[in-house]
């Protein structure tokens, strides 16, 4: 299909500019430009005719700065079709009210979108969706996603853009939408059903952190706490931490950093506000997160200083939770330097302070560290121990998957270095069910 939109742009090309040959060199350009506009054949018409005075490499600077660029006044071509803001206009004009509403609140959305979230972020029906479909401004694709033409992306945002309070309305109702998928996941993103809730949010992925920013610029507190965790978890299970960083230290930088518009009072009042203690709390929370994205980089340095921030956060709240939290981050980095010994006595402690807290999901990840350690020091009954009680825990809730996988698996090894074979297998059975299971 590719070579067919080359062919077409070097055909167009070759009528206005006798000398213009398709070379090795130019085809990745043309290509590009075949990409910038997604195939779209009036698009590939007026961008050809430039090349008596632009080169394919200057044309796709030109389309990169913006795909309204792309007009001509050449003669063959009418005049509603010398531009595609001319085309959109004309297509525009054809469209009912409501229509109109439907596809401007639809350019929110990124990388494509599916019924249920074009119902509740724009209100719309399957009867709009198709009626849009029909006339070439929506496409639907066989995975039931509705997509939207870059250059249609572009003219609807625009006309969005327009009434500032219809695209904060759907910004919110997208962001709402996105944060509240994240939430409903977050406690499935920790069982054995984490690989139908990461196939749920991963097609939604640029739809996802185009709903954390926004909600970030809008200091939505409770749509960015409640996501916090299904956001984190997702991003830990696809190794998403450099994009996970991004994130989280955005909006970090907007929780610490006063909008430059304010005055120093309002940001005082701000932070005196009766919101502060969650303000804080969705801090410390996320500086938590980012203790353990800088461990999975490498970044140690980071590490501590995220950590001395985090827990000066978590002890002002009296979070018990996060405290357990920032310190068995801590105790991962000392398993990850070979301290096994000093990571598993910090460890031992977070799980008694978990435990007089009721802290059972906590205590959980307590056992599955002292396991560890216990086990790369030689102590094989303490982690048999500590392994077979993260098990039950697991058993009787679902939660803690992946650190149940790696318990057994390690029980497994334990057996087969102690000559029990029998019980080896059929750990080494139990680890590749659960692992196909997800």
């Amino acid at each position: 299909m590719m070579g067919i939109k080359s062919g077409l742009v070097e055909d167009r090309a070759h009528r206005l500019n006798k000398q213009f040959q398709l070379t090795t060199a130019q085809l990745p350009h043309v290509v590009q430009i075949c990409q910038l506009v997604e195939g779209f054949p009036l698009a590939i018409e007026l961008a050809a005719t430039w090349i008596r005075d632009l080169t394919c490499k200057e044309i796709v600077v030109e389309l990169v700065e913006g795909l309204d660029r792309l007009e001509t006044t050449a003669r063959d071509i009418g005049p509603q079709h010398r531009s595609l803001r001319a085309v959109f206009n004309a297509s525009w004009r054809l469209l009912s009210p409501v229509e109109r509403r439907t596809l401007a609140k639809l350019a929110v959305f990124s990388g494509g979108f599916t019924l249920a979230a074009a119902r509740a972020v724009a209100a719309a029906t399957p009867a709009l969706l198709s009626a849009l479909r029909n006339k070439s401004l929506l496409r639907h694709a066989g995975s039931r996603r509705y997509y939207m033409h870059a250059l249609v992306h572009q003219f609807s945002a625009e006309t969005l853009a327009s009434d500032a309070a219809v695209a904060a309305h759907a910004r919110h109702a997208h962001s709402q939408y996105y944060l509240t998928l994240l939430a409903d996941q977050a406690v499935a993103l920790d069982t054995r059903a984490a690989g139908l809730a990461g196939a749920l949010i991963q097609p939604e992925w640029e739809n996802v952190t185009i709903a954390w920013q926004q909600a970030t610029a809008r200091m939505e507190l409770t749509l960015l706490q409640n996501a916090l965790d299904g956001l984190f978890r997702f991003c830990d299970l696809r190794g998403l931490y450099t994009e996970t960083q991004t994130l989280f230290e955005g909006t970090v930088a907007r929780l610490e950093t006063p909008p430059p518009e304010w005055t120093e009072e309002r940001w005082t009042e701000e932070r005196t506000r009766e919101d502060e203690v969650p303000r804080l709390m969705l801090h410390c929370r996320l500086l938590t997160a980012l203790v353990y994205v800088a461990e999975c980089r490498g970044q140690f340095e980071r590490t501590q200083e995220l950590s001395q921030k985090a827990l000066a956060l978590a002890t002002k709240l009296d979070s018990k939770a996060e405290i357990i939290s920032i310190h068995l981050n801590q105790a991962k980095a000392l398993e990850l330097v070979g301290d096994y010994t000093q990571g598993m006595a910090l460890a031992e402690k977070m799980l008694a302070m978990a435990q007089a807290a009721g802290l059972e999901l906590q205590a959980g990840i307590c056992l599955e560290l002292i396991g560890y350690n216990a086990y790369r020091l030689g102590d094989f009954a303490r982690s048999q121990e500590m392994y077979h009680r993260l098990l039950a825990y697991h058993e009787q809730t679902g939660r803690l998957e992946l650190p149940a996988r790696l318990a057994i698996s390690i029980l497994g090894s334990i057996a087969i270095d102690q000559g029990d074979y029998e019980a080896g297998l059929s750990y080494c059975q139990r680890f590749l069910a659960s692992s196909q299971a997800t």
